[in-house]
């Protein structure tokens, strides 16, 4: 199951970005954005071009017709990379 993920509401639509897969045999981030329209219960992958990197434990929020998105975190191994970036998503595009 997916978490650390973020989720938002606009226009009739719940969007849901990132996080991760974590279990005792896997681990992974996402980077995807899917839209779940909530009057006919269907998910649609929405893809943004020059999206953000894989992430999770990001912020996301609704500021006019975007969806902005600011920092989390990516961990591989031994490595974790925290990101202190910003990105727009603009619903209008969809």
């Amino acid at each position: 199951a997916r978490c650390s993920h973020t989720g938002v509401y606009f226009n009739g639509g719940l969007y849901v970005f990132g996080g991760e897969l974590a279990t005792a045999d896997e681990y992974h981030h996402y980077k995807d954005l899917w839209r779940l329209d909530l009057k006919s219960h269907q998910w649609k992958e929405i893809v943004a071009k020059d999206g953000p990197t894989s992430r999770s434990g990001h912020r996301a929020i609704v500021w006019r017709h975007y969806m902005v998105v600011f920092g989390g975190f990516y961990e591989a191994l031994r490595e974790t990379k925290w990101h202190n970036d910003l990105y727009l998503f603009d619903f209008q595009t969809e």
